[in-house]
């Protein structure tokens, strides 16, 4: 697992976040990525690889305990935003 202080991963401007309230729940996710990967291990033998990343998702219903998830992924597509990962993400599910 990589692990990083969030607010260290803001501060560098590959970020962002997005809120959905409906349904009687919030919903929160927020984009972490890093296109700079020359000091990933082996980073050569994935061909086309552009960067990485993780999606954090919070779902938050009233009477209920938070649930989080931790998506990580890694991406070929050039010149990626936080944003359009968050889109095809949730296009996904």
């Amino acid at each position: 697992m990589i692990t990083q202080n969030k607010e260290g991963l803001k501060n560098n401007g590959r970020y962002e976040r997005t809120v959905e309230k409906g349904h009687g729940r919030i919903e929160t996710r927020e984009c972490f990525i890093c296109p700079q990967i020359s000091w990933l291990e082996n980073a050569e033998n994935w061909a086309g690889l552009n960067g990485i990343g993780v999606i954090i998702s919070k779902r938050e219903e009233i009477g209920k305990e938070p649930n989080i998830s931790y998506n990580y992924f890694i991406y070929s597509m050039k010149d990626a935003a936080e944003s359009d990962l968050l889109r095809i993400k949730r296009a996904h599910w």
